[in-house]
């Protein structure tokens, strides 16, 4: 089985835009922060380093982020990109404002 993260939204600009909260988190873990889910930013520019940026980008590089169209392909190319017959998908949603 695979676990693959996935962030959709109606737009893939959106959900580019929504990926950036977990982002923020896993680079305060390995900043040796507090973690906890932030809300997401325009841009990750002026937040992270290059090393940082690598680090978190490689994290997530099997994440499915995008509008429908875009996650529906790449969800149904899960079992062959990892080799899987099942996946699971998770989804960690903010808090409404």
């Amino acid at each position: 089985m695979a676990g693959v993260p996935v962030i959709a939204a109606p737009t893939d600009e959106e959900a580019n835009r929504l990926a950036t909260s977990p982002k923020q988190r896993f680079l305060k873990l390995i900043r040796g922060e507090p973690i906890f889910t932030v809300p997401p930013v325009d841009s990750m520019d002026g937040l992270w380093n290059e090393a940082e940026r690598e680090i978190v980008e490689g994290k997530f590089a099997a994440a499915i982020v995008g509008g429908p169209r875009h996650c529906e392909t790449q969800i149904r190319d899960i079992p062959r990109r990892h080799r899987r017959r099942r996946s699971h998908a998770l989804d960690r949603r903010l808090p409404p404002r």
